[in-house]
């Protein structure tokens, strides 16, 4: 009898340690890397903004060959910071497939007490007037974690401490430059949404092929644009505009009927008469303050604005549609062109009708031009076409190592009217 207990209590702890072992496979595995690791907030504006120095924040990390810290996405809820895991929005996985990646949370559980203990924590500026805890979100953010900094030093991206010197380096911003400069937006390649989202953003689309916009039409938006005329760069404006141009209203905040205008050629061109609208108001607004531009498409477009959808659904979607057309100047609309830029597919922006994909002068292909295409009747569901499909990352060629040009971590936008304007 007393041989059959000692059997089945081994049996028993077998399967106690199999199971245990399918449980947390990652978090056995994660030892500390003496090669060090970049860890900063995510305080520069909102999602567009963040996302965009993202890019050179992974490529700073693979440069100084230091593991990279995945931060949370900062958002704002009633004029307060909430931080998003980056694994609710994105996959780490892949990104690990460019660089040795962390998330922060793993750093701070399973790491940092006993490899990064408090008064070890060093903030690290790029300039002289050096303060850890400067306002929101940073505040919240190093709170949020109960992390304190007993000690600062001023540092050069370019040639950046050993990491004998300096095992974690820890930055107010971002090691990245805002806008991404054309060499660093291959990057988005690694960032791929989980596959809830894109669920939430098949849900969420039209039930036919579809014509993606962006309307960036608040009135934080307008001022913003006043101010940008006549400058060479302004937030994400580089992705559209060709040496030697400067901001024009026209393309930063143009008129709803210009914008349905230029809608209606593409609706023309395309025979794609579903238009999904994602804007900057909020669903209160909408109505009221869209009224023109819906009239101005007529009756024969059939117009779905998105209503009560998080932002990060609207970008699955306006990823996903057959032909996207957004705002040049906007960060919101700078994520949504880097994805299809990465997939191959079509894109334009208000104002600037000579301009598609990458910058260059050309139209849409010629197979895909419809003399007329008529009132679209087409209601069943069950006829539904799929979204266009999200091809395979691995086909995509891997961007070539490039040095960044000496970023700065603490990029000033060139005007704020609102602490964190451009999330949309």
């Amino acid at each position: 009898f007393l041989r059959y207990m000692v059997l089945f209590f081994l049996v028993v702890l077998k399967v106690f340690i199999l199971a245990c072992g399918r449980e947390a496979p990652l978090y056995s595995q994660v030892t500390w890397d003496t090669r060090g690791y970049v860890v900063y907030c995510n305080g520069h504006g909102r999602f567009g903004n963040q996302a965009e120095q993202f890019l050179g924040a992974l490529e700073f990390s693979r440069l100084t060959d230091r593991t990279f810290v995945l931060q949370n996405w900062v958002g704002y809820s009633g004029g307060k910071p909430v931080f998003t895991p980056f694994e609710e929005f994105f996959r780490s996985d892949i990104v690990a497939e460019y660089h040795r990646v962390i998330t922060m949370e793993q750093f701070m559980s399973l790491l940092a007490e006993r490899h990064w203990p408090p008064e070890q924590r060093v903030f690290h500026c790029v300039s002289r007037e050096c303060t850890p805890i400067n306002g929101q979100p940073s505040t919240a953010y190093w709170s949020h974690w109960g992390i304190r900094f007993p000690a600062t030093e001023v540092v050069q991206l370019h040639a950046p401490p050993s990491s004998e010197h300096a095992p974690v380096l820890v930055f107010a911003q971002a090691p990245g430059p805002f806008p991404a400069p054309k060499h660093l937006r291959i990057l988005q390649k690694y960032l791929d949404w989980t596959p809830a989202l894109i669920q939430k953003g098949k849900e969420a689309a039209p039930i036919a092929p579809f014509i993606g916009v962006h309307l960036r039409v608040g009135t934080d938006w307008a001022k913003a644009c006043d101010l940008a005329e006549g400058r060479s760069t302004f937030m994400a404006s580089p992705q559209c505009m060709k040496h030697g141009e400067t901001v024009v209203r026209s393309f930063c905040y143009p008129e709803q009927e210009d914008m349905a205008i230029q809608l209606r050629v593409l609706i023309h061109r395309t025979g794609i008469t579903h238009v999904f609208v994602a804007s900057d108001l909020d669903d209160r607004e909408k109505e009221i303050k869209l009224k023109l531009f819906l009239k101005a498409l007529g009756t024969n477009t059939h117009v779905m604005v998105s209503r009560g959808n998080s932002f990060e659904v609207d970008l699955v979607v306006l990823g996903m549609a057959e032909h996207f057309v957004g705002n040049c100047v906007s960060s919101f609309t700078s994520f949504v062109k880097r994805e299809r830029d990465v997939f191959g597919l079509p894109s334009s922006f208000w104002g600037r009708g000579d301009m598609l994909q990458d910058g260059l002068a050309h139209d849409i292909p010629q197979s895909n031009l419809r003399p007329d295409p008529g009132p679209d009747t087409s209601t069943d569901a069950e006829t539904r076409p799929e979204t266009h499909p999200r091809p395979d990352p691995n086909t995509c060629p891997k961007p070539s190592p490039s040095l960044i040009p000496s970023p700065n971590p603490n990029p000033k936008p060139d005007f704020d009217p609102e602490p964190y304007h451009d999330e949309l």
